[in-house]
C-alpha cells in the first residue's frame, strides 16, 4: 500500500520496508489525476494484533473506510488470498472500491487489474480511477474547479472581494466598491457560463447594488 501511495504522489510520503505493519499511523497526500483531486490516505493493515501502538492504528484505518469515497483494496498479486484477505473484502463490500492486485511482475496468475507500484506501473489503477468518475459511480462531495482558466477566475473574484472589503472598511463611496463587487460577479459568472448555477451568483450578490 506504502509504494502505491508513494507512486501515486510521485514522492516517497510513506516509508515502504517489507516488514508488515510498518504503517502504524495514516499517511496523506493530495494528487490531481486529470481533473480528479484525490485525497489519498495509506493505512495501517488491517489484521490481528498484539501491539497497542499498531491497534490503534488498525482502528484509524477502520475508521477511514467508513468516512471514505472510494476504497483501494491492495491485494498481494503474489500469492492466493488469505483469511485476512478474505476480511478485507467483506469490509469493503458495501463501499466504492477498487480491487488492485500488486506485485504483477510476480503475479501467480492473471488477475482482472494488475499493477507494480515499486516499478511505477500503475496506470491501469489511474485508468480505472478515471472510468469510474467517468462513468459517475464517484461523485465528490464539494464542487470542484475544472481548469486553469476556472480556477484564474475564482482568484481574481477572490481579489476583487478583498479589494471591495478593503474599500468597504475604509469607507470609501458606493461607487468605487461597485467597481471591484462587479468585476467579481463578472469572474463568477464566468466561471459558471452557461450553468444554472448562475442563478446562485445572483442570489449572492442581490444585496448589493452591482449597476447590472
Amino acid at each position: 500500500k506504502s509504494s502505491l501511495l508513494n507512486a501515486l504522489l510521485n514522492e516517497d510520503k510513506a516509508i515502504v520496508t517489507p516488514i508488515a505493519g510498518t504503517t502504524r499511523d495514516l499517511v496523506e497526500g493530495w494528487v490531481r489525476l486529470k481533473n480528479i483531486p484525490l485525497h489519498l490516505i495509506d493505512t495501517a493493515g488491517i489484521h490481528q494484533s498484539d501491539d497497542i501502538v499498531e491497534r490503534i492504528g488498525i482502528d484509524r484505518s477502520i475508521q477511514s473506510i467508513d468516512s471514505a469515497d472510494l476504497i483501494i483494496l491492495v491485494l498481494d498479486a503474489s500469492m492466493l488470498h488469505d483469511e485476512r484477505d478474505e476480511q478485507l473484502l467483506v469490509l469493503t463490500q458495501n463501499k466504492p472500491r477498487i480491487i488492485v492486485y500488486n506485485k504483477s511482475d510476480l503475479a501467480i496468475k492473471e488477475y482482472p487489474l494488475q499493477i507494480s507500484a515499486l516499478n511505477k506501473d500503475i496506470q491501469p489503477l489511474i485508468q480505472e480511477i478515471e472510468a469510474m468518475f467517468a462513468k459517475h459511480l464517484l461523485a465528490t462531495k464539494q464542487p470542484l474547479l475544472h481548469n486553469e482558466r476556472q480556477i484564474g477566475l475564482f482568484r481574481l473574484a477572490q481579489n476583487h472581494m478583498e479589494n471591495a472589503k478593503q474599500a468597504i472598511e475604509a469607507g470609501y463611496e458606493v461607487d468605487i466598491i461597485t467597481i471591484d463587487l462587479q468585476q467579481a460577479y463578472d469572474a463568477l459568472t464566468g466561471i459558471v457560463h452557461g450553468s444554472q448555477k448562475a442563478s446562485l451568483i445572483d442570489e449572492i450578490f442581490e444585496k448589493f447594488c452591482l449597476g447590472k
